[in-house]
């Protein structure tokens, strides 16, 4: 199954629906383009949900850049 926009839009959609619309509110998701573009739909769709990326998946991916620094990356390897 290709996990793209549409699959995961589907996906919340069924979701919403199994669930009760006036029960849902929020999705938090990866930050993968995938997921932001049908975080970006849904809310479309359906105006009182909202889309929140994965706060540890965000700071995941500023420690991977940090890490890369040269002085970051030479403390690291030091200690």
């Amino acid at each position: 199954t290709k996990k793209d926009a549409n699959f995961y839009v589907q996906l919340h959609d069924q979701i919403v629906e199994e669930v009760g619309d006036k029960h849902v509110v929020q999705f938090i998701t990866d930050n993968v383009r995938a997921c932001v573009s049908a975080g970006n739909k849904l809310k479309d769709k359906r105006k009182h949900l909202v889309w929140t990326s994965c706060a540890a998946h965000s700071i995941d991916l500023m420690l991977e850049e940090i890490s890369e620094i040269k002085i970051v990356k030479e403390t690291l390897q030091e200690a």
